[in-house]
């Protein structure tokens, strides 16, 4: 408990000199959608997730990738969309869906890659553009406007033999304004060493020349991500030139 005050505390000085997004989003790039998916085993994350999401901003829209019992309680929520792609995979087990091929891909990534899916609800709705985050973050500041490029990857910040395995970005956190940034993830996953997660390297480094501006944006969300410990990262998403950085506190 003690440690989350100390976060808490700090959190202002992780956001000193951001303009953040007023309630009814109407700073420039403030207006993006969120998006998230979950299954059954996920609903309490996924609430957590859209109750602090709620607690800074609710007037935001936000896209949940569901499976039946997700959508039935997203339903409920306001300014939320169930996008029910997740219910086809109900009845799989992970280790079955990780063995099992549907094509090129092993039956996993397919589910990986609906995360497409529901960002591309929030585009074809209007939405200037769409942040991805996994369900079981928490947030804990209002989010930033984002940067003026069409696509946002967060880095592991891994050692380099654990992003040769499994990628230099975050599957997790991810941003995109057009339905191109997508379809590339999507056709980069098929050729990708670890899913759709080490497919980023490739979106990014042919985004940054077809879909960028040019111009090197930093947008940083403060989020709480908790497993077995209490950890308390801030993610940078950057849009541009340049390569970003994640600072986080441990408790």
């Amino acid at each position: 408990m003690g440690g989350c005050r100390f976060v808490l505390a700090a959190l202002p000085l992780w956001c000193a000199g951001q303009p953040l997004c007023t309630h009814d989003n109407t700073w420039r790039n403030c207006s993006y959608a969120v998006a998230t998916m979950a299954t059954r085993p996920a609903l309490l994350e996924v609430a957590l997730f859209l109750r602090t999401l709620r607690r800074f901003d609710a007037s935001r829209r936000v896209y949940v990738a569901s499976d039946t019992a997700v959508a039935a309680y997203v339903s409920r929520v306001a300014n939320a969309t169930a996008v029910p792609c997740l219910v086809k995979y109900e009845n799989y087990s992970r280790v079955w869906m990780k063995k099992k091929r549907w094509g090129s891909m092993n039956v996993w990534t397919h589910l990986q890659l609906e995360k497409t899916t529901v960002m591309a609800r929030a585009l074809d709705d209007g939405a200037p553009g769409v942040l991805f985050a996994d369900a079981d973050i928490a947030w804990l500041a209002p989010l930033p406007p984002a940067g003026a490029g069409a696509v946002g990857v967060s880095p592991c910040l891994c050692r380099d033999r654990v992003e040769a395995t499994y990628g230099a970005y975050n599957g997790g956190h991810v941003f995109a304004r057009t339905k191109g940034v997508l379809d590339l993830w999507r056709s980069a996953t098929s050729r990708s060493r670890y899913m759709e997660q080490a497919a980023l390297e490739e979106v990014y480094a042919e985004t940054a020349g077809a879909f960028h501006s040019g111009q090197d944006k930093r947008a940083k969300f403060p989020t709480s991500k908790a497993h077995i410990s209490v950890v308390f990262h801030s993610f940078r998403l950057i849009f541009g030139r340049a390569i970003i950085s994640r600072n986080g506190l441990e408790a």
